[in-house]
């Protein structure tokens, strides 16, 4: 992971909450030159509302107070998820997903054999 920014206290309190023993070292340019499929925008809920009126090619899906991930509209893990088990060929029963965030909601719904976490969020 990296970072646009030096440090800041809303990337420490939502990346420690991930408990990922290494933090985004910063690098201003990292985006140039590359093919990004997810970013992580860090502010307080409803900040977001701003980008989502700017940026209408992205989906902006808050998981913590101060940070939404960003993806490309209609991405998401759901998605993904279909993408794989369609290339790799499983069927229903043999898909399994895991989530604890508001940012799992799509995906818990979409695979059969879902599970929230004892730590997800209370309206999973």
């Amino acid at each position: 992971m990296r970072a646009n920014v030096p440090e800041h206290a809303y990337i420490k309190e939502s990346i420690e909450t991930l408990k990922i023993k290494r933090f985004p070292t910063h690098d201003p340019h990292y985006y140039k030159g590359r093919e990004l499929y997810q970013t992580l925008l860090f502010c307080p809920e409803g900040q977001e509302k701003q980008y989502e009126q700017q940026f209408q090619d992205f989906d902006f899906v808050r998981w913590h107070p101060v940070s939404v991930d960003v993806l490309p509209r209609g991405g998401s893990k759901a998605k993904g998820i279909e993408q794989i088990v369609q290339k790799l060929g499983f069927s229903e029963e043999r898909q399994y997903a895991f989530g604890d965030g508001l940012n799992d909601v799509e995906m818990l719904s979409t695979v059969k054999n879902s599970v929230a976490m004892g730590n997800a969020e209370n309206n999973l």
